[in-house]
């Protein structure tokens, strides 16, 4: 799982027509849709793919757009610079996710930090970097138990 710290919930790629990331309660790894929350992180440092476990699709930058607020889809894996993230430490607990690697001014951002609601999406956003303070752009990687 891929858990925001600032809202507690993880990064979910509903199966159907929408290839667009949410924010979605945690499901408990006996439920059938717990593969739309689970990614597979691969790579060498500094450079990562992150691949959804149902879909089989890879953590896109949509159009490799820069623009604020452009959504964070699954999309087949293409190799390119838009599907690459760099994972920096922010404490023990948590990361920053940024990129993608040539566009590296992207954060991975939950859109409104404090909204916990299902769907809320989540986006490209600039960010501060690893020091940032902002929640809603740390996230926790939660393997399952």
């Amino acid at each position: 799982f891929i858990q925001n710290a600032g809202t507690g919930t993880v990064i979910d790629l509903p199966d159907g027509d929408s290839p667009k990331t949410q924010g979605y309660t945690k499901r408990s790894l006996g439920d059938p849709l717990v593969p739309t929350q689970l990614w597979v992180v691969t790579g060498d440092e500094p450079i990562y793919t992150i691949e959804n476990t149902s879909s089989r699709t890879f953590m896109d930058l949509a159009g490799g757009d820069a623009t604020i607020g452009t959504p964070i889809i699954g999309y087949k894996q293409t190799g390119q610079a838009n599907q690459q993230w760099r994972i920096i430490p922010n404490t023990k607990t948590t990361a920053y996710i940024t990129g993608p690697y040539v566009a590296s001014s992207q954060q991975v951002d939950m859109y409104v930090s404090s909204n916990k609601a299902n769907g809320t999406p989540v986006n490209g956003w600039t960010g501060i970097g690893a020091t940032t303070t902002n929640d809603h752009q740390l996230w926790k990687f939660v393997v399952p138990a």
